[in-house]
């Protein structure tokens, strides 16, 4: 199966079902770009796949794509989830933090975060699922500074939306030490045809040519293109091992530098606007802004120890210019 806009056949091409065993996968969550990047993967694979939307026009998936697709806007807060997930071997909850809710309130948020993960992991045993991958955020272990690096231990910063994961990170390791199949995997800033890279730069760049950056943008970041998020999550859930964090994200990057690599590719003259922080976090709340202007790399030692994982798109220009090839933006061929 080929799929332009994720690009699926490359991980067709690298694992099979013939090389690992079948298994019948739900993904949940309300990152559609990393869920449904997910789900096309996991069936390329050879896996059978079902997935939840919230609504039906999320639901990208054809009847003849093979995938089993469930509309439900309170999928986690309803019966029918046991239900739904009976007779499957493994979700994966592809509910990143900033997706969890949309609260600003630190508090709020953390409540409205423990929750989805108790009903997940609740539903989850009731419906003898086998295997649980949770999927939160590398930035959560990196400590606040520019050399900071991001390295699989309990202590969680308390900057962006480790903030709230602060508040509940002890109360959620040990639901998934009783629960024992949950494996906790941690991508850096994914990017790919969808999600920030669209809305916060590309269109903003399209319509008025230009991207508000707070202060210089000389934050560094960890691009993880969407393809190798989803490998990374699938090889986790077919090698890991439970209670383990696993973390995952490309070679770091400085912001400003991101920004111009995008728009240079996008045959666009480079404008920065500048914005403070302050007014950020009026406008879009302090966790967010926060992890904005996080700077951080990765250390992936372990993962590539564990697993031999290597990122598809470790060059950072070729995974920028399929994303933007995707969304019809790309300026060459």
């Amino acid at each position: 199966m080929r799929d332009e806009k994720f690009g699926v056949e490359k991980i067709a091409a690298q694992h099979t079902a013939s090389d690992e065993h079948v298994m019948t996968i739900m993904v949940v969550g309300k990152n559609a770009m990393l869920r449904d990047t997910l789900a096309r993967q996991a069936l390329a694979r050879g896996h059978r796949v079902g997935v939840v939307v919230s609504k039906e026009k999320e639901n990208t998936f054809q009847e003849e794509d093979g995938i089993s697709c469930i509309v439900s806007e309170n999928f986690l807060t309803a019966d029918a989830a046991r239900v739904s997930l009976t007779g499957y071997d493994a979700v994966i909850d592809a509910t990143t933090p900033e997706f969890v809710s949309l609260e600003r309130n630190v508090e709020k948020y953390a409540e409205s975060l423990q929750a989805h993960k108790t009903r997940l992991l609740r539903w989850g045993k009731e419906a003898d699922v086998k295997k649980i991958v949770m999927v939160d955020q590398a930035a959560l272990f990196a400590a606040p500074g520019e050399s900071s690096v991001a390295r699989e231990t309990h202590a969680i910063n308390k900057i962006g939306f480790g903030r709230a994961y602060s508040l509940i990170w002890d109360d959620y390791l040990q639901q998934c030490r009783e629960a024992g199949n949950v494996m906790r995997v941690h991508p850096a800033e994914i990017y790919g045809p969808g999600g920030w890279l669209q809305t916060k730069i590309v269109e903003p760049l399209k319509y008025t040519g230009h991207v508000p950056v707070i202060g210089e943008g000389g934050n560094r970041i960890p691009p993880l293109h969407v393809e190798d998020a989803a490998g990374a999550v699938l090889v986790t859930l077919l090698q890991g091992k439970s209670n383990e964090d696993y973390i995952f994200g490309g070679p770091a990057v400085v912001y400003h530098d991101f920004l111009e690599m995008v728009t240079g590719l996008m045959g666009l003259a480079f404008h920065l606007k500048k914005t403070s922080l302050w007014w950020e976090k009026i406008r879009r709340g302090i966790m967010a802004s926060e992890h904005k202007i996080a700077g951080y790399a990765v250390d992936t030692s372990k993962v590539r120890q564990a697993f031999a994982w290597e990122p598809l798109y470790g060059n950072l220009q070729q995974g920028i210019a399929q994303a933007l090839k995707s969304l019809g933006v790309l300026a060459w061929k």
